[in-house]
C-alpha cells in the first residue's frame, strides 16, 4: 500500500474500516476452519462439551434458556434473529448462515440450518462425539483433535491480523471501539 492509499484509508468513516475488518476477519476465520475440517458451531459445542459432558436434552434445555435471556431484550433491538437459515440482523439485512459443516445440506436445494439434534448426529456420525449409555455425550480423542487443530487455526488467523499492532495498540483500539459502540448504544 502506497502512502497515498494509506492517507485516504485514514480518511475513512470508523464504520466503514470496521465493517471492513468484521467482513476480512469472518471471511479469513471461516476459510481457516473450513480448511480445518470443522466449523465455529462445531468448535462451540465441542467446547461445551468438553467443560461439562451432558445429554442432548440437556443442551437444548440450556439453548432455550440462552434464548430466553437474549429474547428478553438483553441485546435490544440489535439482537439477531434466525430466519429461514438467514440471519436477519440490524435493519433487516439477510445474510446466508454459513456455519462450513452442515449448514448448507448438498442436494436439497434449499438452505437449511441443522437442528441441534441434527448437529450432534453429524458429530457422532464423524466421530467427534460419543454417548455414554445414560446418554451422556463425551468429546471423543478425535473430537478432542479436531477441536485443537481448529482453535490452532484460529490462533493462526488472530496472528495474521495483529501482525505489526503492539500489544498496547490493540488494547487501546479495544477501548476505543467499546466506548465508541457504548456511545452509539443510546
Amino acid at each position: 500500500m502506497t502512502n497515498h492509499d494509506n492517507k485516504n484509508h485514514f480518511e475513512r468513516p470508523l464504520g466503514h474500516l470496521a465493517a471492513v475488518v468484521s467482513q476480512r476477519s469472518r471471511g479469513a476465520v471461516h476459510t481457516a476452519l473450513t480448511e480445518a475440517g470443522i466449523s465455529r458451531r462445531d468448535l462451540r459445542l465441542l467446547a461445551v462439551l468438553d467443560r461439562e459432558p451432558q445429554t442432548a436434552e440437556a443442551l437444548e434445555e440450556r439453548r432455550a434458556a440462552r434464548r430466553e435471556r437474549h429474547s428478553g431484550g438483553e441485546h435490544g433491538e440489535h439482537s439477531h434473529e434466525r430466519h429461514g437459515g438467514f440471519r436477519v440482523g440490524r435493519g433487516g439485512h439477510r445474510r446466508r448462515a454459513r456455519d462450513g459443516q452442515g449448514s448448507d445440506q448438498a442436494g436439497r436445494g434449499i438452505l437449511h440450518r441443522m437442528t441441534l439434534a441434527e448437529k450432534l448426529d453429524d458429530l457422532t456420525a464423524r466421530g467427534l462425539i460419543a454417548a455414554d449409555a445414560d446418554g451422556t455425550l463425551r468429546v471423543t480423542d478425535q473430537g478432542t483433535a479436531l477441536r485443537e487443530s481448529g482453535r490452532a487455526s484460529l490462533a493462526a488467523v488472530k496472528e495474521r491480523s495483529t501482525a505489526g499492532i503492539s500489544e498496547s495498540d490493540l488494547e487501546t483500539t479495544r477501548r476505543t471501539l467499546q466506548t465508541l459502540a457504548s456511545n452509539l448504544a443510546g
